[in-house]
């Protein structure tokens, strides 16, 4: 599928591949999906239910870094971007704990094994 869909892209140049990527990868996933929860033995709500909390912390990383973006266009790009970034992890890592607090011994476990 990514082959043909590159190749029918490629006609129309780099905006051609990249909008060929983004109509391949998600017909790939949702035409390989079912198959693979049947073989993982999963359901479609255990699959939502696990990724509830990545996409709203993805949502909120996302909300926060657009607005401060637009808040600071004044800012020289080699400034901004390390802002960005920190204040993207900080807001993804912060929304993700609050909404999950499970997750904090995975995560405490994470850098633990970051220190040796």
């Amino acid at each position: 599928m990514l082959p043909v869909s590159f190749y029918v892209g490629a006609h129309w140049g780099v905006n051609g591949l990249a909008f060929a990527w983004v109509f391949a990868i998600p017909f790939m996933f949702f035409f390989i999906l079912p198959r693979t929860l049947r073989i993982v033995d999963l359901r479609v709500a255990d699959l939502v239910t696990c990724l509830r909390v990545p996409v709203a912390a993805g949502a909120v990383m996302y909300l926060a870094v657009s607005l401060t973006r637009w808040g600071c266009e004044g800012l020289a790009p080699a400034a901004r971007l390390p802002l960005l970034v920190v204040l993207g992890a900080a807001a993804y890592i912060g929304s993700a704990l609050l909404l999950d607090r499970k997750i904090i011994p995975d995560v405490l476990r994470v850098v633990r094994g970051m220190r040796t």
